[in-house]
């Protein structure tokens, strides 16, 4: 018992000597738990081991913010990631949106709740780490860093913010580290690699297939442990950026995570790897992408402000509760850093605000993008003397408008402006009048483009035998449509069946197909719908789809690329004169018989232009409101929409 309390005083004393001020502010917090981190040290003390004991500072130093979450409404769903792994073990397909899965889900929502941290168990790290964990950790990183070929070397910043971490996120505690190690042995053992780059390239190729995204896990709230995502497999963008991560750090790699909390051009955020080379230059890579290891572009997706995650939490130079007055919750992350001059051109700038909000005297601002349905913060900074905002390092090339934080809601503090490439601001207020076509609601993304792409290559067909052995060509399509396109035909002979008929080398994936015996009518041909694969619903959608009537349902087939079809049986021999056909898309175009709303921002509040009801596929607008900022709704259907200015006659998105 003697030695035992002398351990512990000897313990307090080492740690009250040249104790770093965020270590002995975790100390003073960790309540019961509080000699067990002041263990760690005196261990390192003792073995002389001054290098592990600085690591030891920093990671207790880092805890002060570190939880976790469990508890029944945690736990419970563990299963789902088992039964992902069943499907796979019996060659079952998993896509992106399975219903097998979704189904699976409802269950343990059914049983467990809708999973929410509120009515999790939280527990503070500083609370629940013990010596012996620590410990292990710490020597673990440094054996990773000292044996490992392409670890050798590295900067102390690189393994202090990668290597030695003991978790990513707010995932339940586990030794990741210990695991991955020993599951990549043979790996290291075997591989050519030399360098950082080539190591990661070849866990990257061996991972990334191995990996998919399970749409459920949009409503699961919790970072997932590393033992759950190697048997499920399946999850969403952060979940498997921190499995990669993990995956990547285990094995000596310096990998951080950078994100975009929320786009500047379109709703929604994105999470990445990024490598540190041995040159320390920083090699951006997405976990699950078609392109090749580290070809990172998302130009098309344009950002306000890309953070880098990072363990150890910054210091603001104002106490928190004084921000939170003027500051929205959601941009005082602590654990971040601003690095989005590394991705896009970047400008500090100065916006003038309203004399109103002038008048209000606040002390910071708040800089907001538009995601599809309102403006969003982006970044705050400081209003000063003159009642101007300043921000730094925001992106360029977006629509920006600058906001006041009021009991807990944004107000409009300027008017909208877009930030040049050049760093030049433009002011966007509505003045005179003009005509307006309009052909969408939303940008037609990369994204989309590529699957309206797989109709090209594919052939309309008429033929008079079930089987098509008689099939003649009406139509091939060449280019790719991005919305209903229309083919009048002059074909003297009728025909009973009628389909559309993919490339070969490309999976089916057509939204519409439309036909009419007389090109002026606008009443379609009916018939028995026919095609080819039959399509479970767990593995894609029906041939049924292309003749709802709904040009947002399509027929796509998953798994392996196929010629398939999809066609109509008449019951008789009919003729074709006129053929309407969508692709699989976004239906953003403009659709006739839906009805808009145009909208233009005037005075800090959306004013409507006014409704029509589309007789085309664009709508005519006449002189209505000239250069200002505009946003069409459908009242009809859809969600997406953005916002634009008009310009020589056409919409530009923003």
């Amino acid at each position: 018992m003697k030695n035992k309390i002398l351990f512990l005083f000897l313990c307090i004393c080492v740690a009250c000597n040249r104790m770093p001020d965020d270590y002995k502010r975790v100390i003073e917090k960790a309540g019961s738990n509080r000699d067990e981190l002041l263990k760690v040290i005196a261990h390192y003390d003792s073995l002389g081991q001054w290098e592990k004991k600085d690591a030891a500072y920093y990671l207790i130093g880092a805890m002060g913010n570190k939880y976790f979450y469990t508890g029944e409404i945690v736990t419970g769903f563990d299963t789902l990631f088992y039964y992902m792994d069943s499907l796979r073990r019996n060659k079952i397909m998993n896509p992106k949106n399975s219903v097998l899965v979704r189904s699976k889900w409802d269950h343990l929502v059914h049983l467990h709740g809708v999973p929410n941290p509120q009515f999790a168990e939280k527990y503070y790290d500083y609370e629940y780490y013990k010596a012996t964990r620590l410990i292990d950790h710490i020597d673990q990183a440094f054996r990773i860093r000292d044996s490992i070929p392409w670890a050798k070397g590295m900067s102390k910043t690189d393994f202090y913010e990668c290597i030695l971490p003991y978790r990513i996120g707010t995932e339940r505690p586990e030794d990741w580290h210990r695991q991955v190690y020993e599951a990549y042995q043979t790996f290291r053992d075997t591989t050519q690699a030399r360098d950082r780059r080539k190591a990661a390239e070849d866990i990257y190729n061996y991972l990334s297939k191995r990996l998919g995204i399970a749409s459920v896990f949009n409503s699961y709230p919790y970072d997932i442990p590393y033992s759950l995502m190697t048997i499920g497999r399946r999850a969403v963008c952060p979940n498997l950026v921190h499995y990669m991560t993990m995956v990547m750090r285990a094995n000596g790699l310096p990998v951080s995570i950078d994100y975009v909390p929320l786009w500047g051009s379109r709703n929604g955020g994105h999470f990445w790897c990024v490598l540190h080379l041995e040159d320390g230059v920083p090699l951006p890579f997405d976990v699950i992408a078609s392109k090749s290891f580290g070809d990172f572009d998302y130009s098309h997706y344009r950002a306000a402000k890309v953070y880098r995650k990072v363990f150890k939490m910054k210091d603001f130079d104002l106490e928190l509760p004084v921000l939170y007055e003027d500051v929205p919750a959601t941009l005082l992350g602590r654990e971040r850093l601003d690095v989005t001059h590394l991705y896009t051109t970047t400008h500090d700038i100065v916006v003038e605000l309203y004399p109103s909000a002038r008048e209000k005297n606040k002390k910071r601002a708040v800089i907001c993008t538009f995601d599809n349905k309102e403006w969003k913060a982006q970044s705050w900074g400081d209003i000063r003397e003159g009642g101007k905002a300043y921000f730094d390092n925001m992106g360029s090339d977006l629509v920006y408008m600058a906001m006041l934080y009021e009991q807990g809601k944004l107000v409009p503090a300027s008017d909208p402006f877009s930030l040049k490439r050049s760093g030049e601001i433009h002011y966007i207020c509505p003045s005179g009048v003009q005509d307006m076509h309009l052909l969408r609601k939303f940008p037609r993304f990369p994204q989309i483009l590529n699957l309206e792409r797989l109709i090209v290559g594919s052939r309309i067909q008429g033929a008079n035998k079930a089987d098509f052995s008689d099939a003649v060509d009406l139509y091939k399509i060449t280019e790719i449509p991005d919305s209903i396109e229309e083919i009048i035909f002059d074909h003297p002979q009728r025909f009973r069946y009628v389909r559309i008929l993919s490339d070969g080398d490309k999976r089916m994936s057509v939204g519409e197909l439309i036909l009419y015996d007389d090109r002026d009518s606008d009443s379609p041909l009916q018939g028995r719908s026919i095609g080819y694969p039959e399509t479970e619903k767990e593995y894609g959608t029906s041939y049924h789809a292309v003749f709802d009537g709904d040009p947002g349902t399509y027929f796509f087939t998953y798994g392996k690329k196929m010629e398939s079809w999809a066609g109509l049986d008449f019951g008789k021999p009919r003729r074709i004169s006129k053929v309407r056909y969508a692709p699989r898309s976004d239906t953003n175009f403009i659709l006739a018989g839906d009805t808009y709303e145009l909208c233009v921002w005037d005075d800090g509040k959306w004013k409507s232009l006014g409704k029509q009801v589309a007789s085309h596929q664009y709508l005519e607008y006449k002189q209505v409101s000239a250069n200002g900022l505009y946003i069409l709704h459908n009242l009809t259907r859809g969600k997406e929409e953005r916002i634009f200015t008009y310009e020589h006659g056409k919409q530009i998105w923003w």
